[in-house]
């Protein structure tokens, strides 16, 4: 299982295979209410709509899918640039969809995708991407489009004038100094931190805004670990949960770079997404070990 959404109510769960569908779990008694099965390749990324009407899954084709999840049936489906697509975001109005596509025709073969999600058409392109776009979030009060990439970068576009405007750059862009590949990103509730993963550490920051006077580069905080996957905020920023490749989650002060805990052996294999539900009571996980776990808190963290 590749990856995970909640839907804005909390009360399902959907999670992309491998095996090329999407399924729908009600979280109330864990039955699936859905399998969705209009893609020919891999699933490798999904976002769910804000306003809970919409999916939209991607992955291993080139073709990326609008679709109901109450229904099954198709919105409608975007033709890629490229071959493949490796992530996705969704922006909060849903009125545009965020692609990170891989074996796009030109040179360099990457490249940030922007569609609008009613009519599928292209509406912003950045082509100079060196290296594959592994991971895009949104910040949760839409403002901020961050973008990571294989070759240790991060970019944050302001939204929505960077679509609007087809010529806008990135307002902050940085190059990991250990030059290793971004793996994953997310902010907290309040967006105020920005998080990025890479294999050997986790880096938090203070989110750099647009059109700041100063902008910090250095990371406020950063946590040492090996195998790191992904890694997560809890709602009140003060807990970071970090999985692993060994299929481990740990978890961290992210005040002080503490170690409070772990789940070990959370999962049998990588740990490939860390989400947690709007109300920040639920933490899911899932693996390439087949499985999703969901982690219950009686305090909302």
């Amino acid at each position: 299982i590749n990856a995970l959404a909640f839907s804005p109510d909390g009360l399902k769960l959907a999670t992309a295979s491998s095996d090329g569908t999407v399924k729908i779990w009600d979280l109330g008694n864990g039955h699936d209410l859905l399998t969705y099965a209009g893609h020919t390749g891999s699933v490798r990324a999904l976002a769910w709509s804000n306003d809970g009407k919409f999916i939209a899954s991607a992955g291993n084709e080139q073709t990326i899918k609008i679709w109901n999840p109450t229904t099954g049936k198709d919105e409608h489906s975007i033709l890629g640039n490229g071959k493949s697509t490796s992530s996705l975001a969704l922006s909060k109005d849903g009125k545009h969809l965020f692609t990170g596509q891989l074996e796009v025709p030109g040179n360099p073969p990457n490249g940030l995708f922007v569609y609008d999600t009613k009519t599928g058409k292209l509406v912003r392109e950045v082509r100079d991407f060196k290296q594959r776009i592994s991971t895009i979030c949104v910040s949760h009060d839409g403002n901020i489009v961050a973008v990571g990439d294989d070759d240790s970068n991060v970019r944050l576009f302001q939204y929505p004038s960077c679509v609007e405007n087809a010529n806008q750059p990135a307002y902050w862009t940085q190059q990991d100094p250990q030059r290793l590949a971004t793996y994953h990103l997310s902010f907290s509730t309040d967006d105020k931190t920005l998080v990025r993963t890479d294999i050997y550490a986790v880096k938090l920051y203070n989110t750099p805004l647009p059109g700041a006077p100063f902008q910090v580069a250095a990371p406020r905080l950063t946590i040492n670990t090996n195998g790191t996957r992904c890694a997560v905020l809890s709602k009140d920023g003060k807990t970071l949960f970090v999985g692993h490749s060994d299929g481990g989650i740990q978890f961290y002060d992210s005040d002080n770079a503490e170690k409070i805990g772990e789940f070990k052996n959370a999962h049998t294999g990588a740990i490939n997404a860390l989400v947690f539900n709007p109300e920040g009571s639920q933490l899911a996980s899932c693996s390439g070990d087949f499985t999703v776990r969901l982690w219950d808190f009686n305090v909302v963290l």
